[in-house]
């Protein structure tokens, strides 16, 4: 560095006495530059929060106005403006913030733009495959000013867990800045006795400034500390509320509104609550603090100011819990939820349970059985209230092991307190329902408040009469969700009445949600009962209730079965129940590229009108949410509503028909209801009018089911599997696009109508498409006499048009080329229907003393490169035995490619190969149970 009489250090101290804050700032950056000491870095900090004090911040009603505003400012390259420009918030989206980040890289090297994205990372607000676009030239930034500062944070940074995508791509560029960092460091000379005394000088204006930081550090930190020691305390985080308030930190609002909340303080709870997820929303993620990486980010819960329930997820590579996992602030969550990307690494999660910043767990949700049994070796967790768990068939244990730890579990000794569990169970099989069995056995049922049955379909009369047959006596039975699906929004409680049985149902939205659930899920979760199943039925009111009459009236119908019910209590507006009903719909599903796009809203509007469509609206609903009268313009409403971002589904239809006679439209795709309860409409109609949408609309495939509603109860006419070898639903109506023309003969296919079985068969050509339609009206569909023709028919049309474009007919060339192969392995080949020979499978089958064996070929349709996929099946002990339909060990060999003629015969000689190699292997070695 210069000699400061005359250097850049000077020229700072005497920009400053004479109150030049920015040319004093310019002084002080060339200084820096010259050795990048972190004295005159921190200085420099000091400095620029006074002058963007003075300059104020960059605000604006918009994030692209107020990025545009950003990008004017950064344009002029002041070094005064480096402080406001960074303190504003970066873009939602990193596309957004590459203008950001690219004015940034322009400015001459600075520390406070290094320290600050260096922040950045340790934030890391941008975390997905393309996302190192935008951290490759935050890394060229650190590497132009190479703040010191900036080490630990990044070197922190590489402790944390992150996704799979970060790692791949972007960590590097973390270490690649960390090394660059720690070599500028050891390159930094001393400032010489001058130079120190001028920096003093200097320093000393920032003192009270850089005292109070250091004095508000402490007092933070002893703060928190307190509520970690005490985290059921409300003392401690009441005086923290106060304290940040003072400094006017929203946090302090947060805690204070909760804690108010939590006490049942006399206040307006809706508008709290608002409050709070508005404050959550723009800071939650911030107020996570050290345990947001380690955190799914739904499922979050904040309660009197901090975190208190959670999911953990996180990519694991090792049975050693993340050192952040021993974070004090962990002490606040009292309900933890583990992923399945924890849970699976083994050992990984009886690590964790065992860390001393778990002990203030109330609730452990999402673990396995043999969790819970380790749970019980490490002594009484009194703390402990709430247990969800899976039931283990199968683990490291023997069966011995497995049937001591559910004894042991069942006492309830190391879980003095626990008044609920969720145990994730299949109650239709025999194994898992004694195993359900044996844990609610013992002394901890006894003293339980609620039962769960966990599983994706179990109605709740199936597990309360479950529970009753067990006969522990518990208040509450529940059934769930597993934490492999999706919930469907209702929680559902039944409790116990005056005989023992759980009668009692009560319905309700989750927590913090203002409109009810689907009524359709409630409707079948109340079909699914038995007339007198229930004796008292209260669905829980929300904020909003947006249900339609036709909604309304299925959920009467489905009530009015219930003849032992004493108490009603819902929410909605009564109805009068009709029986007679015999509505219905055709449902029509079309699917294109830019198929909703407001450009084509027109020809919609247009061609909807036609019969035998024929729909008018009066309403809309926009992303399936609410239902809203449509103006007098309603076409120019309509494509207003299409126009915005966030639109991604219009409902249009007629009040009291937004189920029956409806136009919806995707981005991609569109639904209509058409047809009603007419029988008089036939498919020439439909296909009439359909052949004009299909060379009207850019629609590529599609295809129309008939649904009808009798007594509250809605029924599909087509689920009957799906019709091979093309794939696709026996709906009524079936649309071939361009993408199936191309593989298989339209002209071949259109011609199979009218022959054997398929004389009711009715067929529709555009320019582009091929319509099929399995029966004159929608209430006459095919016959499985009629599918069966369908399928052979059009199976022998898909083989010859392969045979036109390959050259030869797949499962042909398969039985050339393995059965001599088999059959030098003993295998037979198999006579096969109609139906599957007409598929192109094959089956060999052998029957030796220890079981009979079989190797079934598939090819995998419908695929434009096609496949054939190769699986052996086996029945252990009994020669006699139909493998094809019943083994009891199957073994996937491998797929091969059969899209050429080569490529076939190359495959196909693998596979035999891998039978030789693998599968017969497989047939001899037949691990014992244990």
């Amino acid at each position: 560095m210069t000699s400061a009489t005359a250097g850049p250090l000077a020229r700072a101290r005497d920009a400053l006495e004479k109150g030049d804050d920015e040319s004093a700032l310019a002084a002080l950056l060339e200084a820096w530059r010259e050795e990048r000491h972190v004295r005159v870095a921190d200085v420099i900090d000091h400095l620029s929060e006074r002058i963007s004090t003075a300059r104020g911040p960059i605000e604006a009603k918009s994030v692209k106005a107020r990025t545009a505003q950003w990008l004017e400012i950064a344009a002029r390259k002041d070094p005064a403006d480096v402080g406001r420009l960074l303190a504003t918030k970066w873009p939602g989206k990193w596309k957004d913030a590459m203008p950001v980040i690219q004015a940034l890289v322009a400015f001459p090297p600075d520390p406070r733009i290094a320290i600050a994205l260096a922040r950045v990372v340790e934030a890391t607000p941008y975390d997905s495959w393309t996302s190192v676009a935008f951290y490759r030239p935050l890394f060229a930034c650190v590497h132009k000013a190479p703040d010191a500062r900036a080490l630990p944070i990044l070197e922190r940074d590489l402790e944390r867990e992150k996704s799979s995508y970060w790692r791949r791509r972007t960590r590097p560029l973390v270490e690649g800045a960390v090394a660059e960092l720690k070599k500028a460091a050891a390159e930094v000379t001393p400032l010489d006795s001058e130079q120190d005394a001028v920096l003093a000088q200097i320093e000393a204006r920032f003192s009270s400034v850089a005292g109070e930081k250091k004095t508000s550090a402490k007092t933070e930190a002893e703060l928190l500390a307190a509520i970690y020691e005490a985290p059921d305390d409300d003392g401690p985080r009441a005086v923290y509320a106060d304290w940040l308030s003072e400094k006017g930190e929203p946090r302090g609002e947060l805690i204070s509104l909760q804690l108010a909340r939590a006490t049942g303080a006399d206040a307006d709870v809706a508008a709290m609550r608002k409050r709070e997820k508005t404050l959550l929303n723009k800071h939650g993620k911030a107020w996570s603090g050290p345990l947001d990486p380690f955190l799914e980010r739904e499922g979050r819960v904040f309660e009197r100011g901090f975190l208190a329930e959670a999911v953990l997820s996180f990519q694991a590579r090792s049975p050693e819990p993340p050192k952040a996992l021993l974070d004090p602030a962990w002490a606040t969550v009292h309900t933890l939820g583990f992923s399945f990307h924890v849970t699976f690494e083994r050992g990984l999660t009886e690590a964790i349970l065992a860390l001393p910043s778990m002990k203030w767990l109330r609730a452990i949700r999402g673990i396995e059985e043999h969790h819970v049994a380790m749970l019980t070796k490490a002594g009484p967790r009194a703390r402990l209230e709430e247990l969800d768990f899976s039931v283990s068939r199968a683990d490291a244990r023997t069966l011995d092991e497995r049937a001591a730890d559910r004894r042991v579990i069942a006492s309830g000794a190391a879980f003095p307190n626990v008044r609920r569990i969720a145990i994730e169970a299949d109650l239709d099989d025999a194994e898992a329902r004694d195993i359900v069995a044996g844990l609610l056995s013992g002394a901890l049922a006894k003293r339980l408040e609620r039962v769960t049955i966990l599983h994706y379909s179990h109605p709740i009369g199936r597990a309360a009469r479950f529970v009753e047959a067990l006969g522990i006596g518990v208040p509450e039975v529940a059934v769930g969700q597993t934490r492999h699906t999706v919930a469907s929004g209702w929680s559902i409680v039944a409790a116990r009445d005056d005989a023992g049985r759980y009668t009692k149902l009560r319905c309700a939205a989750p927590d913090g949600t203002k409109a009810l659930p689907s009524p359709a899920t409630l409707s079948q979760v109340l079909r699914a009962l038995e007339p007198g199943d229930v004796t008292e039925l209260v669905v829980e009111a929300a904020d909003r209730i947006q249900y339609d009459e036709r909604e309304i009236l299925e959920l009467e119908t489905a009530i009015a079965r219930f003849e032992r019910l004493s108490r009603l209590d819902v929410p909605w507006p009564r109805l009068e129940r009709r029986d007679d009903r015999d509505e219905g719909r055709c449902a029509l599903w079309l699917y294109g590229g830019g198929l909703g796009a407001p450009s084509e809203l027109e020809t919609w509007w247009r061609l909807v009108s036609e019969p035998p469509v024929a729909l008018s609206f009066d309403a809309f609903e926009v992303n399936q949410k609410g239902h809203k009268p449509l103006p007098a313009d309603g076409l120019a409403h309509a494509s207003s509503l299409l126009e915005k971002k966030r639109t991604t589904s219009l409902k249009l239809y007629r009040t009291g028909s937004a189920d029956t006679r409806y136009l919806q439209l995707m981005r991609h795709h569109a639904g209509l209801g058409i047809a009603g309860t007419s029988r008089e409409t036939t498919a020439e109609d439909v296909l009439s009018w359909l052949t004009r949408a299909l060379d009207a609309l850019p629609i590529e495939r599609g295809y129309a089911l008939f649904v009808t509603n009798r007594q509250g109860t809605w029924t599909t006419h087509h689920d009957q599997g799906h019709l091979q070898p093309l794939d696709f639903a026996g709906s009524w109506i079936q649309i071939f696009g361009p993408a199936e023309g191309q593989r298989i003969s339209f002209d071949a296919l259109a011609a199979i109508a009218g022959g054997p079985g398929l004389e009711r068969l009715r067929v529709a050509r555009s320019k582009r498409h091929l319509v099929l339609a399995f029966g004159p009206t929608p209430h006459e569909l095919a016959t499985a006499e009629e599918r069966l023709a369908f399928e052979i028919a059009s199976a022998r049309v898909l083989w010859k048009s392969y045979e036109e474009r390959l050259g030869f007919v797949p499962h042909e060339l398969a039985r050339e080329v393995l059965t001599p192969r088999f059959e030098a392995l003993g295998f037979e080949a198999v006579p096969l229907s109609p139906r599957e020979e007409a598929l192109g499978r094959l089956h060999w089958m052998a029957r030796p003393a220890s079981g009979a064996r079989a190797i079934v070929l598939t090819p995998i349709l419908p695929m434009r490169e096609l496949r054939f996929t190769l699986r052996v099946l086996h029945m252990p002990g009994d020669p006699d035995a139909d493998t094809i339909h019943d083994p009891a060990r199957t073994h996937w060999v491998d797929d091969e490619e059969a899209h050429t003629h080569e490529l076939a015969r190359t495959g196909l000689e693998t596979l035999a190969t891998k039978v030789e190699v693998e599968a017969m292997p497989f047939f001899e070695n037949v691990k014992k149970k244990r």
